[in-house]
């Protein structure tokens, strides 16, 4: 069994009544060798209440309190800056993990010699206790910068580990939404040259009513911003993957 250190790093707003569970799902992990950074982007709830009392009772938590509200992008940045380990896992405070998470991505990217992988994922939607799988239908597992600009493949956040020397100097750009997307983008760009899919759902991805991903209009526009803003696309090289896109998520979604 492999024991490399896995840094976990979760963004926190005003996540009161999800993040416990988030950090149980963390912390019984059957991977042991982690160290759990909690960036607090002044949280105005519980929240600080909540990831100090595990604080208390595991030196495996750790927490940084942004000194302003600066978004998720910032956050995570920051959780990058002080990681120790020798991979990067990413976790949203309302996601949860299976408790074989990081014991089998690691085993899988060791296997496959992979700097950049996710995983499938149960997505589940709270408001009406609906749950679907994602990703769990590909015929192929590893992909390229063409596949994710045109979304050929779904990337979530919490479902995405890295090692942390495949990285660089690259951070996540500074956007309120979709940040992760353009940082995905921008490593199989310039850093890494194929993410690979390890297809097994690990990650219980969450969908609240309040969650940019459950509106499509503002997703679309966030999408638009990132090909002509971010990848520096031109209107018409844009229009293609921006119609792929529009048709993964209405129609074509796997």
């Amino acid at each position: 069994m492999s024991n490399e250190l896995i840094t976990v790093i979760t963004p926190v707003f005003n996540c009161e009544d999800f993040l416990e569970e988030t950090i149980v799902s963390v912390l019984n992990q059957t991977h042991k060798n982690i160290e759990y950074i909690l960036v607090d982007d002044c949280s105005v709830d519980n929240s600080s209440l909540i990831y100090q009392r595990f604080m208390e009772k595991d030196r495996r938590v750790k927490s940084i309190k942004l000194l302003q509200n600066s978004g998720a992008a910032i956050a995570r940045n920051k959780g990058i800056e002080l990681a120790k380990g020798e991979y990067i896992a990413f976790l949203d405070s309302d996601d949860k993990w299976e408790p074989t998470k990081l014991e089998e991505q690691l085993m899988f990217m060791k296997e496959n010699k992979a700097s950049f992988s996710f995983t499938s994922y149960t997505s589940l939607n709270i408001s009406n206790n609906s749950i679907s799988k994602v990703d769990s239908k590909h015929q192929k597992i590893v992909f390229n910068y063409f596949d994710l600009l045109y979304k050929k493949i779904t990337l979530g956040c919490s479902t995405v580990m890295l090692k942390s020397n495949s990285i660089g100097n690259m951070q996540m750009p500074n956007l309120r939404t979709g940040q992760d997307f353009a940082f995905w983008l921008l490593l199989l760009k310039n850093q890494i040259k194929e993410v690979h899919l390890l297809k097994k759902c690990l990650t219980i991805y969450t969908v609240r009513n309040d969650s940019i991903s459950s509106n499509k209009i503002k997703k679309a526009i966030r999408q638009w911003s990132i090909l002509r803003s971010n990848e520096n696309l031109s209107t018409l090289k844009a229009i293609l993957p921006f119609l792929s896109y529009a048709y993964h998520a209405t129609i074509g979604r796997r």
